[in-house]
């Protein structure tokens, strides 16, 4: 065994002693195992103790790194969780930039799109013209901010500052998230207007907008027994559109038969 090795084994001794719910700070110096030993134990062990895993990290590229790790042993035949389990939780700006790249804001809009010409030829809901103005509003956001963007998705990028860019994503993305959650809020209330659901829930959203949480994944991070994301995000909360904003302290919150480990 390596002294690397028996250094990892060593930490990890110590990892597994963190058995009650809350929040443990790792203080150990760099290079000394601290994301290997949790990668693995987030997978084989702490699955076994708590129904929530939610790993902090300082910066967003230690978070990609923790993802790696975890990555290495979640296929793992000793893993307890799927890959499924695992959720990045990213900044809201990075968000957006993703959707707008990845065409997956214009591939809701269409399905947004689809939706409300069968819900307008059923008619009958006061919910409609609220449906559209958002859609209409959602789809200029679009617009503004794929023709921001592309240049510097294509590397092509014109002689303007970045903070520049920085600040009308953000602005936008704020916006994107407000009319989002009117959208989705007013769809509800219409398919329960309409009788069509009795009460609507989050996976009759998906099935007809599986565009979703493709742009917005922090939807569905209720059904993550795994989330990852940076001191200043889990301080600043997560908006999963649906419901509301949640903070961490909510997220570790112990309750009957829930335990939570950060």
């Amino acid at each position: 065994m390596t002294a690397k090795e028996r250094l990892s084994l060593h930490i990890e001794t110590i990892f597994k002693k963190y058995m009650t719910p809350g929040l443990h700070i790792c203080d150990i110096a760099t290079g000394g195992g601290k994301s290997y030993s949790i990668g693995k134990l987030t997978c084989e062990y702490y699955p076994k103790h708590f129904d929530r895993i939610i790993i902090l990290c300082v910066q967003n590229k230690l978070t990609l790194g923790m993802q790696r790790e975890i990555n290495r042993f979640v296929d793992n035949s000793g893993s307890l969780i799927l890959p499924s389990d695992v959720l990045v939780i990213e900044n809201n700006s990075e968000v957006v930039t993703k959707a707008i790249k990845n065409k997956t804001l214009k591939s809701l809009l269409d399905e947004i799109q689809r939706q409300l010409a069968v819900e307008q030829n059923r008619g009958g809901s006061k919910y409609l013209k609220t449906l559209q103005q958002t859609y209409e509003h959602l789809a200029r956001i679009n617009k503004r901010l794929d023709t921001l963007l592309q240049p510097w998705i294509q590397d092509d990028a014109p002689n303007v500052p970045a903070d520049y860019i920085q600040q009308i994503v953000e602005d936008d993305e704020s916006k994107l998230r407000y009319y989002s959650r009117q959208f989705f809020e007013a769809y509800r209330k219409h398919l329960e207007y309409t009788k069509q659901c009795k009460k609507v829930k989050l996976e009759t959203i998906l099935s007809r907008f599986p565009s979703f949480k493709k742009v917005f994944p922090q939807v569905e991070y209720k059904s993550k027994k795994v989330l990852l994301m940076t001191v200043h995000k889990a301080m600043y909360g997560i908006d999963p559109i649906w419901d509301e904003k949640v903070q961490l302290s909510e997220l570790a919150e112990k309750k009957k038969n829930k335990r939570s480990f950060l």
